[in-house]
């Protein structure tokens, strides 16, 4: 259950990362 948790743990943050970097990309290439 832990290791479970931790692999969710892990995903979420790479969903977030990843949103961050395509939104840095938009406004880098926005401009």
């Amino acid at each position: 259950v832990y290791v479970k948790a931790k692999e969710c743990a892990e995903i979420t943050s790479v969903e977030e990362f990843a949103t961050r970097l395509g939104e840095h990309f938009t406004r880098t290439y926005s401009h």
